[in-house]
């Protein structure tokens, strides 16, 4: 059921990647609708992800969906030493600056964790780009719900640096 899922969204990911191949032109300048970062923490949990973002406005901010693939040391969660992580999620991004640098987030996560069940998170970030498409994010999950356990855990951080291209 899970790799259903995880291949349903990439082939989704690379259907948007397809057809929106240029990146938008807004009020003469280049807007980066593509970011790439790592983050430590946030929905990798206690470990360290590579996460791909689309943006699927042709402004600064708006919709968003990410998808990222980690893993960390499993610190006595999992029978094997180490876990592997991916996070899928969706977010709206508001900025909150007249330069369009700085950016309020607001989302929707699952992580697939392998061997274990995944969890849910609602998540607010702090967002930052700089004139050079530096990305820089501070994230807190007020929440996370284990589904197959019905358990709540809240609240959790993450810190990302990438970079929007």
């Amino acid at each position: 059921m899970k790799k259903n899922i995880i291949i349903t969204l990439l082939a989704f990911i690379f259907f948007i990647m397809t057809s929106h191949a240029q990146e938008a032109i807004h009020n003469e300048q280049i807007i980066q609708q593509n970011s790439w970062y790592v983050e430590f923490g946030g929905p990798g949990v206690i470990g360290l992800t590579f996460n791909y973002e689309r943006y699927l406005s042709n402004k600064p901010a708006g919709l968003s969906f990410r998808i990222g693939v980690g893993g960390g040391p499993s610190l006595g969660f999992t029978e094997s030493g180490f876990f592997g992580v991916a996070p899928v999620g969706i977010n709206y991004n508001i900025p909150v600056s007249t330069n369009k640098k700085h950016f309020i987030e607001t989302g929707l996560c699952y992580t697939f964790i392998t061997g274990e069940p995944g969890f849910a998170s609602a998540l607010v970030s702090w967002r930052y780009v700089s004139k050079s498409n530096t990305l820089l994010k501070v994230t807190v999950m007020p929440l996370m719900y284990f589904p197959d356990t019905k358990d709540y855990y809240s609240p959790w951080v993450g810190f990302s640096i990438g970079k929007r291209f």
